[in-house]
């Protein structure tokens, strides 16, 4: 996250290096990129009322309750290690993410890549043959947000897949139905038809009707 902030020209929102008052739009700027980067769990344990709009203050409080314990940092790579793949892969991918994001609030020190690496030793057998492309891929397995997203775009593949496959089911059947009610009122017309014509007693108005 420092590494971040320094590449926006922020950090000295936070620090207080620069050479004179940082103006209102980096205070909020870093506040939003600070918040963002939270987790709920997080948020609601580092932003309060008083430090809100304060990202200096915000970030002296994840330093307490966070990078200053290595106990801390232990327990969130435990969580981390244990959490299972579950079989919802939209799910996983937005917990996966909450906490990255906290692994980058506490700097953890654990490689981007070894971490995507475990992200991806999680899932299923039948999402191995994506997993070793992925993995395969320099310019996505050593970017936590690249190779998270190529997840995404798989997600999200397959959701439309679903909507167009529910589409067409129910266009089927509205088809057949379409089909079957269209049969039936065929079937009344000509059996309406042919009931006019059983058994007549007048051949001149059986053939003037039929």
């Amino acid at each position: 996250m420092r590494a971040y902030l320094k590449s926006k020209d922020l950090w000295e929102v936070i620090s207080g290096e620069g050479t004179s008052s940082p103006s209102k739009n980096k205070i909020k700027t870093t506040t939003n990129i600070l918040i963002s980067h939270f987790s709920e769990i997080a948020l609601e344990a580092v932003v309060n009322i008083e430090n809100k709009e304060k990202p200096n203050e915000i970030w002296d409080a994840i330093v307490d309750r966070y990078a200053s314990s290595v106990n801390n940092k232990a327990c969130m790579w435990l969580k981390f290690m244990r959490y299972k793949y579950g079989g919802d892969l939209k799910n996983y991918l937005v917990d996966c993410q909450k906490m990255i994001r906290e692994f980058a609030i506490v700097q953890l020190g654990i490689p981007d890549d070894i971490i995507l690496i475990l992200v991806l030793a999680k899932l299923s057998k039948n999402y191995w043959n994506v997993v070793n492309n992925l993995t395969m891929n320099k310019s996505v397995i050593f970017f936590p947000s690249r190779t998270l997203q190529k997840l995404q775009e798989l997600v999200y593949m397959k959701e439309t897949q679903a909507v167009a496959s529910t589409s067409k089911t129910e266009a089927s059947i509205k088809a057949e139905k379409d089909l079957a009610t269209a049969y039936k009122n065929e079937a009344k017309k000509s059996k309406h038809s042919r009931s006019s014509c059983e058994f007549p007693t007048d051949l001149y108005h059986c053939l003037s009707n039929c």
